[in-house]
């Protein structure tokens, strides 16, 4: 895996973008082109930057720009970085998805991307399993609680291919560092007593959540790349391959995650196979015997962990043990003398 903290990222040599082919329209409902108080300036940078931080990512993966002919772009707004795709991938179909069917629409109608849209129910959003090499997921994240994460990510990693990269955005440490006004403040929407939540659950859970003051499901999140690094984990089919903090436009944390080959994912070891194997671990050798004698290595492990647990004397954990397993100790015994 790699880890970049801060630098700026260079395109690789096979990944190269001619700004004058760039499709500079610009949607009149697109609020972050209506927003840029730079007069647009701020608003291609962020495209550009998008780029820059997925071809670090790719040159982590081992990846090269011809591997990618399908791309998913979610949530694409108005196309602020669906253009720069589109201008570095011009052979790759891209894919559009998002809540705001406008720009959905837009992104279909102007730059020849196919329309998905999406839902605040990931199991319900259309999208085919399986079908993408690169997935941009710019500051999707950033406004979703915690226990969001893990659905959406499971999303993505259904529907890469084999080898097929996922890229992200958080907002982290200089997020935060805004909040709490070391590095010029800025409340991000919320009123001061919800960056005070956001802040408390941050510093102590490694994520940070508030609703802005009009959604009961849409707000600000802060997350630390550990307890981001712990969600990827719980997803088998992806191993994280890069990190970069504060890396697009200079602003918020990037994740990538590859998809492993089915013969790489590996089923967790399950409870009952641990508690099996640790009681097994502590029994004696002779008891141990002795279950095999009568039960078998097939046979049920409840009655199996009885026996080992009939091996420990201490008479504390001996008063603990239901009476049918005090007969089975005895018998037990009995069996051995």
């Amino acid at each position: 895996m790699e880890i970049l903290m801060g630098g700026k990222m260079q395109i690789p040599d096979d990944l190269v973008m001619h700004e004058g082919e760039l499709i500079r329209d610009v949607s009149p409902n697109d609020e972050m082109y209506a927003g840029d108080k730079d007069g647009g300036d701020w608003y291609w940078f962020v495209g550009r930057s998008a780029i820059e931080c997925i071809s670090h990512c790719m040159a982590a993966a081992g990846k090269r720009a011809r591997d990618v002919t399908r791309i998913l772009d979610f949530p694409c707004g108005h196309g602020r970085v669906m253009r720069y795709l589109k201008l570095a991938f011009p052979h790759a179909e891209i894919t559009a998805c998002d809540l705001l069917r406008d720009g959905v629409d837009f992104c279909a109608s102007r730059f020849g991307a196919v329309p998905v849209y999406s839902h605040n129910d990931p199991t319900r959003i259309g999208l085919q399993r399986r079908a993408f090499d690169l997935i941009w997921v710019g500051s999707l994240f950033t406004h979703l609680p915690g226990t969001r994460w893990n659905s959406f990510l499971n999303l993505f990693a259904s529907s890469l291919r084999e080898d097929g990269l996922l890229v992200f955005s958080a907002h982290g440490l200089l997020v935060y560092y805004r909040i709490k006004g070391i590095d010029r403040s800025y409340n991000y929407g919320l009123p001061h007593w919800r960056d005070t939540l956001v802040c408390h659950s941050y510093e102590r859970n490694g994520m940070g959540y508030a609703n802005y003051a009009q959604s009961a499901d849409y707000g600000i999140s802060l997350s630390n790349p550990a307890w981001v690094c712990d969600q990827i984990r719980r997803i088998p089919e992806l191993t994280m391959v890069h990190f970069s903090a504060s890396a697009w436009h200079n602003y918020h944390d990037v994740y990538a995650c590859r998809r492993l080959s089915d013969n790489q994912i590996v089923n967790p070891t399950s409870s009952i196979a641990y508690w099996k194997n640790k009681v097994r671990n502590l029994t004696p050798r002779k008891l141990v015997q002795v279950k095999r004698r009568f039960f078998g290595y097939s046979k049920g492990w409840q009655l199996a962990s009885r026996i080992d647990a009939a091996a420990f004397d201490a008479p504390s954990i001996y008063r603990t043990l239901p009476k049918n397993t005090r007969e089975f100790r005895s018998h037990a015994r009995a069996r051995i003398a």
